[in-house]
């Protein structure tokens, strides 16, 4: 792990939630150290320490989004957790009665609000060839965003994903851009245009729609 950049980010998140109340912070603070645990021998395609993922989403949701939701904070930060290490988190905090449960760990813990965000924001298995899982992709994205919470937190999982295109592997290029071109053009350009106000990512719409806009003229067209 380059800790230097990983301890500037912890930093920023530190002072980022400063607004919110003690307790607050206190969830936040448990949902970063689950995170922190549960990816702790977990790596990125490129190699890096996996937890760097999640807190970069967390930092998207608070400094580029600006939303002030500490729901949604600790959904970002363990938006993986039950979909890669569900297995770990129950044999971690679960109880007898909730094995393989990793979902209602989550709830008991952060309540239901957080559990089903992150039941949405984790992608089902799919069997089939890559064309047939990318599509399945897009219309899993297209129905997930529904859930405005889960669509602040996808947008960021995307931007640390799709947006990142210079950390992946050339000969793996190819294969990200089939899977997430269509997603940004077919998904999140008009569901970013249909932001009403209300919704948590109305104050950032305009920001987001420039650079959601840039990034696939630049990388995807």
């Amino acid at each position: 792990m380059n800790d230097s950049a990983f301890n500037l980010r912890r930093l920023e998140l530190e002072r980022l939630i400063a607004v919110f109340s003690d307790s607050e912070k206190e969830r936040i603070h448990r949902a970063f150290e689950i995170a922190e645990f549960t990816h702790a021998e977990q790596k990125r395609p490129d190699g890096e320490a996996y937890i760097n993922h999640p807190l970069r989403v967390a930092l998207t949701v608070l400094r580029d989004f600006r939303v002030v939701d500490a729901d949604i904070v600790c959904a970002a930060l363990l938006h993986d957790v039950v979909e890669d290490q569900s297995e770990r988190l129950v044999a971690t905090y679960g109880e007898e009665d909730d094995e393989h449960k990793a979902l209602y760990v989550i709830e008991r813990m952060f309540g239901h609000r957080v559990a089903r965000t992150v039941k949405g924001l984790s992608n089902p298995e799919v069997v089939g060839s890559p064309e047939a899982k990318n599509i399945f992709y897009k219309e899993h994205v297209r129905e997930a965003i529904q859930d405005e919470a889960v669509a602040v937190v996808e947008l960021a999982d995307f931007y640390d994903n799709a947006f990142r295109l210079d950390r992946v592997p050339a000969e793996k290029r190819p294969s990200f851009i089939a899977k997430y071109g269509p997603v940004i053009r077919d998904v999140w350009m008009p569901a970013i245009q249909s932001i009403k106000e209300g919704h948590p990512l109305f104050l950032a719409q305009e920001h987001i729609s420039m650079q959601v806009k840039k990034v696939y003229t630049q990388l995807y067209e």
